[in-house]
């Protein structure tokens, strides 16, 4: 299957998955390894890494038990950090976009959606050649669990509100992937078949399983990767194979309308950050360190949850005034040290912040990349209008997020690429389709 991460998504990923990983890798780790591990924010590191602390509960009343302190202790937080706490917006569980994604992830063991061997492995294979006989054949051999992916794609509901028991803060990665990938293939088919409404319709759907990890109560670090991946792989699909079909006979106002611009920047990773520490804190902090009577709680447990929201409310505080070219060289994401904590707290703060860092870099490569390709669609409008491109800074068209700077057309190869504030963040030229 062609629909992969893009180059300048991967590129952009590399300090958060370390030097040489691929895209396909990222979303298996981000499946397989567990919860607890992955919550660190490293992927690579977590496979190596041996958690200082177990999760096992002996029985249902110690559960219980450790549920009741958790959230007595959350209500503690609240109270002294109240930015830290979010709004709550339930909806009917047929109608939570992100609860249905957690239903198709096949929770608790993540499995993914139940498609076909075949089909699985076209998605995954990318040296597999596209053949549009078998991908309509086997979308047809999958047609329930393609029809309830475009359910979960078209709705406009999501809430992380009232999850069920066996949800522990983060939705498999597969499940979004193969539901984007599905649904980018039957574009690819639409497209070939000349049906620009149906292509831009799903392609608004794909865009929108984003929306369903992005638009919740917490969102996460684990989230926005996929809703970052989500983004990156429907802009990289529709300037290799779905306006390529169109040509020049595309209508690029519609098309400039269904790329959905979403924002990213330093504020709303702020809000992803906000919705980090409450994963974090609910699912494994609290319930690692809370546990009656338990020989490996460390002694200062309140001290530990107080401190590590308090480091979250200073830095998304800070975060929230920041402009991306700050957020770049610092966002403050420091791994923070205290020192007055007990020796077992510092060994757990530490596991917590492993590769915060990278994250940011990760993200604001990706903010520069879509708007890279926001430009260069810019672009294909102007000379469908009648202007002559020469080489030279698009002053026109959307800059660069990072310095504010226009990007750059080569007339020769026809690549947009960015200026130098985003060449230092390694943002990689993109190539117009026609």
């Amino acid at each position: 299957m062609r629909y992969r991460p893009s180059r300048a998504f991967l590129i952009c990923m590399v300090p958060m998955l370390a030097t040489g990983a691929a895209g396909a890798w990222a979303w298996n780790k981000a499946t397989s390894v567990p919860n607890e591990i992955r919550a660190k924010q490293d992927f690579f590191k977590a496979v190596a890494y041996k958690k200082p602390w177990t999760y096992d509960m002996p029985d249902e009343v110690v559960r219980e038990q450790t549920r009741q302190a958790t959230e007595e202790m959350l209500a503690k937080l609240y109270a002294e950090f109240p930015a830290m706490k979010g709004e709550s917006h339930p909806v009917p569980d047929d109608e939570n976009g992100f609860l249905l994604l957690h239903q198709l992830s096949g929770a608790p063991h993540r499995t993914g959606p139940p498609v076909s061997p075949e089909l699985r492995k076209l998605l995954n294979d990318p040296s597999i050649p596209w053949d549009a006989a078998q991908a309509k054949r086997l979308l047809e051999e999958n047609a329930e669990v393609v029809a309830r992916i475009e359910r979960i794609a078209a709705l406009k509901t999501r809430s992380s509100d009232r999850m069920p028991r066996d949800y522990g803060g983060f939705i498999g990665a597969r499940a979004a992937k193969t539901s984007a990938d599905i649904l980018l293939m039957k574009a690819r088919l639409a497209a070939e078949a000349k049906d620009e409404p149906e292509v831009l319709r799903l392609i608004n759907a794909t865009q929108n399983l984003g929306s369903h990890f992005r638009e919740v109560e917490t969102p996460n670090l684990l989230g926005e990767t996929v809703t970052i991946l989500i983004d990156l792989s429907v802009r990289h699909a529709v300037f290799d194979s779905l306006l390529p079909a169109f040509g020049r006979d595309a209508d690029l106002p519609k098309w400039k309308t269904a790329l959905v611009h979403r924002s990213y920047g330093p504020a709303p990773f702020a809000k992803v950050m906000r919705g980090e520490w409450e994963t974090t804190a609910r699912y494994y902090l609290l319930p690692g360190i809370l546990r009656p009577k338990h020989p490996d709680n460390p002694p200062d447990a309140e001290a530990l949850a107080r401190y590590q929201t308090s480091c979250f409310n200073t830095m998304i505080t800070r975060m929230s005034g920041l402009g991306m070219a700050e957020f770049l060289t610092d966002p403050g994401l420091g791994e923070p040290r205290g020192e007055h904590l007990s020796k077992r707290s510092r060994e757990i703060l530490n596991m917590l912040w492993i590769g915060s860092r990278a994250w940011a870099k990760g993200y604001v490569r990706a903010a520069s990349t879509l708007d890279q390709y926001q430009a260069a669609l810019e672009l294909l409008e102007s000379e469908k209008q009648g202007a002559t491109l020469a080489s030279g800074p698009l002053a026109g068209a959307t800059r660069d997020p990072l310095g504010g700077e226009p990007y750059l057309f080569d007339a020769a190869t026809r690549t947009v690429s960015g200026p130098p504030a985003a060449l230092k963040a390694e943002v990689k030229p993109i190539r117009l389709p026609w």
